[in-house]
């Protein structure tokens, strides 16, 4: 993607990245259910004015290999995302290796176009265990701390926070691990206790739109300053799930 299709000289601005798991556990109406969500967040932020304009949204799928449907980009009605597909394992060390990748590249076409952006925002979603190339749930967990290491070392500006969203066999020790900051806990992760997914997909999305509007906002009244998106983030994103209506956007 063409540097000025992300910033342009002064744009100050707040990178999410949607990292999704769409591993075969994830067929039937789980990967319909996931796909209309990210159509409607698209749509949403669109409204959003300025906030909308300060917000570049990538997604990144992954299964047995991930992949970038969505390059980081400042939405337009032009924007779509890739109706996503369900199969394979779960590779979550390859995801986060893509991660790096993506949001290194991401971040130096921010500084080439002479912007700003405020650490990048990680949205994780997924109803599994971490896998080998085989399907069988990995024994060895220093194969994806490696990939998470790899991440930490992209340079200080671009080192993401990481919220992640786990159900279904999804394992919060592992997810708490992810979205750690260098070892630093913080309360990053939302658990749902629902045995329907596609369900429980429809019920974080209010959530997380609600998160990233946060960081929005705090980039929109930063008076042209790289503000620390942590504590808006997290006023949202860290009370108890059922003190927040998700009833609707």
């Amino acid at each position: 993607m063409a540097t000025d299709q992300i910033a342009q000289k002064g744009d100050v601005l707040c990178a999410v990245y949607m990292l999704c798991d769409t591993s075969e556990s994830m067929d039937g109406e789980p990967i319909r259910e996931l796909n209309s969500l990210l159509s409607e967040l698209v749509d949403k932020i669109q409204l959003e004015g300025k906030r909308g304009q300060d917000l570049r949204l990538g997604v990144i799928s992954f299964n047995s290999a991930p992949k970038v449907e969505l390059e980081l980009q400042k939405l337009t009605a032009e924007s779509t995302i890739p109706e996503l597909t369900a199969a394979g394992t779960t590779r979550l060390e390859l995801a986060i290796d893509k991660l790096a990748e993506v949001v290194e590249s991401d971040y130096g076409k921010i500084k080439t176009a002479g912007a700003k952006a405020a650490r990048p925002v990680v949205f994780v979603i997924t109803d599994g265990v971490p896998t080998d190339a085989d399907g069988y749930p990995l024994q060895d967990h220093s194969v994806w701390e490696d990939a998470l290491e790899r991440l930490w070392n992209v340079g200080q500006v671009a080192v993401p926070r990481i919220y992640a969203f786990g159900f279904g066999n999804a394992d919060e020790s592992v997810l708490r691990k992810l979205t750690s900051d260098r070892g630093v806990a913080v309360d990053a992760v939302k658990m749902a206790t629902g045995a329907d997914t596609a369900n429980e997909i429809a019920r974080i999305f209010p959530y997380l739109f609600r998160t990233i509007i946060a960081g929005a906002d705090a980039v929109s009244n930063a008076d042209g300053d790289v503000p620390d998106l942590g504590p808006a983030l997290l006023s949202v994103f860290s009370p108890p799930s059922d003190s927040v209506d998700l009833s609707a956007w």
